[in-house]
């Protein structure tokens, strides 16, 4: 993910292909953000496995969940992602890492662009109109536990 000339992330890659990845990633961002500004402090391994149980279907690879998490600190979005060491030195929590999702600081969310994601302008798949009705189907589908 990348940011765009009007700071709406936009997704890229060399493996990326817009119309087999696009979807996917649009729904797994929406889904990890809806539930980290629901929760105190998680691991990697919490949040998988929450998400595999609200969205039953879904697998969340923990290095995705990682991914989105940086994405979400991008522009476009500008979540605030605190990360800290699990206490305690020794034993089986030391150097497992914990996640919390904040909004975005007053400051920026004044003239921030809109949460969405959008595919780089070039495709001819991805009208204006197309790509906002994809966006609010894909928010409706992620906040539905199943």
């Amino acid at each position: 993910m990348r940011p765009a000339a009007d700071s709406t992330p936009t997704f890229s890659g060399a493996a990326y292909v817009p119309n087999l990845d696009r979807a996917r990633l649009s729904v797994q961002i929406e889904r990890i953000r809806s539930y980290m500004l629901g929760v105190e402090w998680r691991t990697l391994r919490e949040i998988k496995a929450a998400l595999e149980v609200l969205y039953a279907q879904a697998v969340f690879p923990e290095s995705s969940i990682s991914a989105q998490l940086r994405n979400l600190r991008k522009p476009g979005f500008s979540y605030r992602l605190l990360r800290r060491r699990r206490a305690g030195v020794r034993g089986p929590g030391a150097g497992i890492w914990e996640y919390l999702l904040l909004l975005p600081a007053p400051a920026q969310t004044e003239n921030a662009a809109p949460a969405a994601i959008r595919v780089d302008a070039g495709s001819a798949s991805d009208d204006e109109r197309g790509r906002e009705e994809f966006l609010r189907e894909a928010r409706r589908i992620a906040l539905e536990p199943k």
